[in-house]
């Protein structure tokens, strides 16, 4: 059984509830406890159990007084509410009754004062017979289900009624529970099993035939810049499992990628060109909810019943290398199947999902279809199950940020106009209270009242990190546990600016020690692989000496056989005094940093050396921590910070000058279609203040004068843009001099990300156009540091424009 649970069920544990009922799993989790109290207001997430789970606990009773009690029943079922309404589990156990006897007791005729228990197991099948439009028919059990635009429900529920009889009124105590089947797709390919495994390309179809499900090819035929008419064909082939069950179905787990790969074909290179774009594919994943007495008709070309139709994703394409030739293109693609995407269910009357995927029009500046066919170019069905294939992981095979060149020669290729990371012009990314990319998410973000620089941290909850040495039998003679906001013991511990690190360190002497002292030390280094590692921070605390009492104030001279333990509570400051080009300087406390195949990283750690003596070596136990400074950036204009409150469309540059910061126009001339000279002026502005925190998006605006409007609608087709985010890590004596020069030969460059641009509407006229855009900052993408002989910088780098039928001059 996989660890992860879907994304309609709380995560493992879920907190202890207070409705005398409890449920637990036979699989590690919670107890669930639900009571009649008073008053009572429950929120808390609802038990969930996985198929076959066995569902037990115990019923309790405390009784105040003799009860007029005639029986209890624990009863488990499940149901279809709503517009249609059914019971298809019913599962009823009487606990007790005047002729059945107390679980550790004789039979009695009445509940007197006392408490008592009855413990309770129940198993939920895994199929259901149902009646579906007139037959009577065997279903998988289906998960709960609850949304708001549903007419229907599916609820799993656990009732104790206690029974009084005569004239008064029986009284229910229930809970509902969430219910997981444990469906998977079937592996994929060998040849595909192998490219996961190994980390190597995936093979498209012509080579690992077994490995994809091919439709049929369609051709289009259209015209391209209103010249000559073009015909081009196209096949799209899905991965699929490599043994076709009896009921063949194209099936993907939840937080994976569906591997995809699409062949065009045709006479005409240029339409080849046109059609090949990755933006021009719009393949979209469609989700249909059915409900009502056809909701189990699969029907995808006439959805039978209450249905709704959703759009939850759209496949990206990009080209894999030599992967082309004459009158043929090949894009290699994926939909990534969202964690919170609802598994397909099939059940009668009840919310019945499927998916599929749809191929719309091709889209391209410069091509308009002729062939004029009602719906979708081609529409294929897809399950999504609850867990991935065994043995074998399917991960995104997709560049980052679905980038089709990656591989960008900064020394070579020049921008038009970039936006750098400098003192004078601050563009930054903040930390935004977020931990290292290699830790998980611990809290909501901290009120707004820590700003950047604050010294206090928000309140925190976490984890109890606890390392130790041990001797040659295994004993656990040194420990040392340190409290920190890991979400769990096994991460690193992590610590915001202005925590507090506590913990105690632990000795369990067996016989007496030869120590002379105990000391804790916390450290912060710069590291350079093979060439420096220089220590900014360094705070030593004795813990223990002959001359320094323990904890209960008494003095020993030497450590007998026993347990001892020092508490101990560190603060890290803000800043610290680091020497800086020849000068000493004050700098904020740096993030700790830490990548494979990095030259440089950023190390704190906390130490305890148990110091021996004479000619013996010392003992140390260490262990490294994540440091996250606080910070954040400075509000949006006016005008902008009401588009954000509101959910209103953004104002650009010209009505909103106060919110952009506008970079010098920039020329450019070429020739398109081989046919005339264009020249077109480009004006990039980006949202103001150039500090954007990670997890977020940072907008832009792109405007293009010219003349031609040809030209005009060739480079402003949003996949012509190339705007690139580009980190770079300086190392070395010159890593925070804002001469780009002097840290050349120390600089380290790679793309994090691409923006995307859109045509916002009404917004572009005669010699104009405009495209809004932005570039998402990934949350795993590390703060700007600036730091003595380590400094991480970004900036914005507007390489030149790609699009087919124009080239740019040399010059």
């Amino acid at each position: 059984m996989d660890s992860e649970l879907p994304a309609y069920s709380p995560p493992i544990p879920p907190p202890s509830h207070s409705a005398g009922s409890s449920t637990n799993t036979t699989q590690p989790g919670s107890l669930h406890s639900s009571s009649l109290e008073d008053t009572a207001h429950h929120t808390l997430p609802p038990p969930y159990f996985y198929q076959g789970d066995t569902i037990s606990g115990q019923v309790d009773v405390n009784a105040h007084n003799s009860e007029s009690i005639k029986g209890i029943t624990v009863k488990l079922t499940a149901a279809v509410l709503g517009n249609y309404k059914g019971t298809f589990v019913k599962i009823e156990k009487e606990l007790w009754a005047p002729s059945i006897p107390l679980p550790h007791g004789p039979k009695v005729s009445k509940l007197g004062e006392g408490q008592y228990s009855w413990p309770f197991s129940f198993t939920l099948p895994n199929e259901v017979e149902v009646h579906d439009r007139g037959t009577m028919k065997k279903f998988p059990l289906p998960p709960n289900f609850s949304e708001k635009v549903s007419a229907a429900y599916i609820d799993y529920k656990l009732t104790v009624t206690i029974k009084r009889g005569a004239f008064n009124v029986d009284i229910p105590l229930y809970t509902n529970f969430s219910y997981v089947p444990l469906t998977r797709p079937e592996p994929p390919s060998r040849m595909m099993q192998k490219a996961y495994n190994e980390n190597l390309p995936l093979v498209g179809p012509e080579g690992d035939p077994d490995g994809w499900h091919v439709l049929p090819s369609v051709t289009i035929h259209g015209k391209i810049f209103d010249s000559r008419s073009v015909e081009v064909t196209f096949s799209l082939a899905f991965a699929k499992p490599d043994i076709e069950p009896l009921h063949y179905k194209l099936t993907y787990a939840r937080g994976t990628a569906a591997p995809l790969w699409l062949t065009l074909t045709g006479d005409d290179e240029q339409a080849l060109d046109l059609l090949s774009s990755p933006m021009a594919t719009e393949l979209l994943m469609i989700r249909s909810l059915a409900t009502g007495p056809e909701a189990t008709k699969e029907d995808i070309e006439q959805p039978a019943g209450s249905f709704f139709l959703e759009t939850v994703a759209r496949a990206v394409f990009w080209a894999p290398r030599d992967a082309l030739a004459p009158g043929k293109r090949v894009l290699q693609g994926q939909v990534d199947i969202k964690r919170s995407l609802k598994a397909s269910t099939l059940f009668p009357s009840s919310p019945s999902e499927y998916y599929y995927m749809e191929l719309r029009s091709f889209k391209v500046p410069g091509f308009v279809a002729t062939t004029h066919k009602t719906g979708p170019l081609l529409r294929q069905k897809m399950t999504v199950v609850n867990f991935g294939a065994e043995g074998v992981t399917m991960r995104s095979h997709a560049p980052p940020e679905y980038v089709p060149e990656q591989d960008v020669d900064y020394a070579s290729s020049a921008p038009f106009a970039s936006l750098h990371t400098t003192s004078s012009s601050p563009a930054s990314f903040a930390m935004d209270f977020e931990p290292p990319a290699y830790s998980l998410p611990l809290l909501p973000s901290p009120s707004l009242a820590h700003s950047a620089g604050s010294s206090t941290s928000p309140t925190r909850a976490g984890s109890l990190h606890s390392i130790s040495l041990e001797d040659s039998k295994g004993h656990k003679w040194l420990t040392l546990a340190v409290n920190s906001r890991a979400p769990h013991p096994s991460f690193p511990p992590c610590f915001y600016q202005g925590d507090a690190i506590s913990g105690q360190v632990g000795i369990d002497a067996l016989k007496s020690e030869s120590i002379k002292g105990i000391t804790l030390k916390l450290s912060a280094t710069t590291i350079h692989v093979r060439h420096y590692e220089e220590t900014f921070l360094k705070t030593e605390t004795e813990l223990w000496t002959p001359s320094i009492p323990l904890p209960d104030s008494s003095k020993v001279s030497k450590l007998g056989k026993g347990k001892y333990s020092w508490p101990f509570s560190l603060t890290l400051p803000a800043e610290v005094e680091v020497q800086d080009r020849g000068t000493v300087e004050k700098f904020p406390l740096p993030a700790s940093f830490s990548e494979n195949a990095s030259v440089a990283y950023l190390d704190y750690a906390l130490t305890v050396t148990i110091k021996r003596g004479g000619f013996r070596v010392d003992t140390t136990l260490s262990t490294n921590f994540a440091y996250v400074p606080l910070t954040r950036p400075g509000p949006p204009s006016r005008m902008m910070q009401k588009a954000y409150s509101e959910n209103l469309p953004l104002v650009g540059p010209e009505g909103d000058p106060d919110g952009w910061h506008v970079l010098p126009s920039v020329f450019v001339q070429g020739k398109i279609f081989d046919a005339r000279f264009v020249e077109v002026a480009l004006s990039l502005a980006f949202a103001k203040p150039l500090t954007y925190a990670r997890g977020t998006a940072a907008p832009l605006w792109l405007t293009l004068t010219g003349v031609d409007e040809q030209a005009l609608d060739l480079l402003s087709a949003p996949n012509a843009i190339k705007l690139l985010l580009v980190r770079s890590l300086a190392t070395g004596a010159d890593a925070t001099s804002e001469v780009v020069e002097r840290r050349a030969g120390s600089l380290f460059s790679q793309h994090v990300a691409r923006a995307v641009f859109w045509a916002p509407k009404d917004a572009s006229a005669p010699g104009k156009r405009i495209l809004q855009g932005e570039a998402d900052l990934k949350r795993s993408i590390k703060p700007s540091t600036s730091f003595p002989k380590f400094a991480i910088r970004y900036h914005m780098e507007l390489q030149p424009f790609e699009t087919p039928g124009f080239v740019a001059c040399s010059s």
